[in-house]
C-alpha cells in the first residue's frame, strides 16, 4: 500500500488553482512512492499527467512536455502502443508543442492521437473529431492552409453529427473555417463561414467570440463600402457589371 495523502493534497490544489502548491505535493509524492509503485503503475502515469496539466497552466510547456512523454513511455508499457487512453496523452504532448512553437512535432503528435481514435471509433467520434480540429488549426499556424481545410472540414463533418446546433464547437470550428478561407483570399466564403460562426455564438452565449465577430464583419462591411464608393465613376455603367470585393485585412480571430 502507498501513502495517497500527498496525491489527494496535490488534487486538492491543483482544483483550487493553487499550481506551485499541487506540483510540490505530487512530486512529493512520486519521491515518495515511485520506488514502490514503478514507472508502469497507472497511478504514477495520471500524476505524471497531472503535472504536466500544471506546467501547462503555468506557462511552462517544456516542462509540462516532459511529464506528458513520461506518462506516454509508461501508459506505451502498460497498455500496449493503441491503447485509447493514449489519445489524451499524445494530443495535450501536441497542445505543449504548439505552445514552443514546433508546429511539425506537433502535427505528428496530433496524428498519432488520430491514428489510435480511428482504430476505437467513427470518424463522427467527439475524440476524432477534436484532434481533426486541432490538427487543421495547427497546419493553420504552420501556413498550410490546403490541409487546415481538409482537416477543420473533417471536424466540421463530425460536430455537426454529434452535436446540437447551438453547441460552442460549432461557431469555433466555423470561426475557424472563415479564419482559412479568409487566408485563402476567399473573403465571399469566408463572410459565410463567420456569420454563421456568430449565429452559434449568439445562440450559445459565446459572448467574447460574438463581440470579436461582430466587430469583424462590421469592419469587412465598412471597408468594402468604401472601397465600392471610391471607384471611379463611369460614364454608361453596364447593369449587368459585376463589383470586386475588397478584400479585408487578415484578424486573429484563433479560438483554438
Amino acid at each position: 500500500m502507498f501513502s495517497n495523502q500527498l496525491l489527494e493534497k496535490g488534487k486538492a490544489a491543483h482544483k483550487q488553482g493553487r499550481y506551485e502548491e499541487a506540483i510540490q505535493f505530487l512530486e512529493q509524492f512520486l519521491e515518495s512512492n515511485l520506488t514502490q509503485l514503478g514507472e508502469n503503475h497507472p497511478v504514477v502515469a495520471a500524476t505524471w499527467f497531472r503535472l504536466g496539466q500544471l506546467w501547462m497552466e503555468r506557462g511552462n510547456p517544456e516542462q509540462a512536455l516532459t511529464q506528458f512523454a513520461k506518462t506516454r513511455d509508461s501508459q506505451i508499457r502498460n497498455l500496449g502502443e493503441t491503447h485509447v487512453h493514449l489519445t489524451n496523452t499524445w494530443n495535450q504532448m501536441a497542445a505543449a508543442c504548439v505552445d514552443q512553437g514546433d508546429y511539425d512535432r506537433a502535427i505528428e503528435y496530433h496524428q498519432e492521437a488520430l491514428n489510435i481514435s480511428l482504430r476505437h471509433y467513427s470518424e463522427f467520434h467527439p475524440s476524432v473529431a477534436l484532434t481533426c480540429k486541432s490538427l487543421g488549426m495547427v497546419w493553420y499556424r504552420k501556413g498550410d492552409l490546403d490541409q487546415a481545410l481538409t482537416y477543420i472540414q473533417k471536424a466540421l463533418g463530425g460536430f455537426r453529427v454529434i452535436c446540437a446546433e447551438d453547441h460552442p464547437l460549432l461557431a469555433q470550428t466555423w470561426n475557424n473555417l472563415g479564419m482559412i478561407c479568409e487566408a485563402q483570399g476567399n473573403h465571399r466564403e469566408a463572410k459565410s463561414y463567420f456569420t454563421k460562426a456568430l449565429n452559434v455564438a449568439r445562440k450559445a452565449g459565446l459572448d467574447t467570440l460574438k463581440f470579436t465577430l461582430e466587430q469583424k464583419l462590421e469592419q469587412d462591411e465598412t471597408t468594402s463600402s468604401k472601397s465600392q464608393s471610391s471607384e471611379p465613376r463611369k460614364a454608361a455603367p453596364r447593369k449587368d457589371s459585376s463589383h470586386s470585393q475588397s478584400a479585408s485585412d487578415p484578424q486573429n480571430l484563433v479560438t483554438g
